[in-house]
């Protein structure tokens, strides 16, 4: 007896979501406007709200426009979507996201634990954990962008590869083999 294979079918984008894609793409790079509006927005899909109901459906546009016209879209509070060029304040408000968020769940959790006899896994486990979003914050530190940007001018490189840019990081600038002496 043979056994049928059903195929899945491929992701189909919502009619709302393909709305938007061919209206934000339009006014975008067809029209060359400066910001396309949330209320231009709602209009287009009937009256529903891009910013609070139908927010997904609107981050699922832009990524999709974005990854197929190669461009970065933000947002302006309030007022709807633009194409910007400012890439190195998006990496660095990226960042500054990341050292927030790490300082403050860290601070959170220490305060939770604090007093608390946690069973050996779960206390490695959250030591473990602890110690990366440390490093997060020292890795996305203000100073750090300066150390990195120094060394690839020095070296005359695009992009330091992970091992040189972790080793920026270690004490005078030591290699991992003299760091763990």
């Amino acid at each position: 007896m043979e056994v049928e294979t059903k195929r899945k079918a491929a992701f189909e984008l919502h009619a709302d979501t393909r709305i938007l894609i061919n209206i934000i793409h339009h006014r975008l790079m067809d029209e060359s406007v400066e910001t396309v509006t949330y209320a231009e927005l709602n209009r287009a899909i009937g009256g529903r709200n891009v910013q609070k109901e139908a927010n997904g459906l609107l981050q699922t546009a832009r990524k999709h426009v974005e990854q197929n016209d190669k461009i970065k879209i933000e947002t302006v509070r309030d007022v709807g979507l633009k194409i910007t060029d400012d890439y190195g304040g998006c990496l660095r408000y990226a960042r500054e996201r990341i050292r927030r968020i790490s300082r403050k769940e860290t601070k959170t959790i220490l305060n939770a634990i604090d007093g608390r006899d946690l069973p050996g896994d779960q206390k490695r486990t959250i030591m473990a954990e602890l110690s990366l979003m440390s490093a997060l914050q020292l890795f996305t530190g203000p100073q750090m962008p300066t150390k990195i940007l120094d060394k690839i001018e020095a070296n005359e490189q695009n992009q330091l590869p992970t091992a040189e840019t972790l080793r920026l990081f270690l004490p005078n600038g030591k290699t991992t083999e003299t760091a763990h002496k």
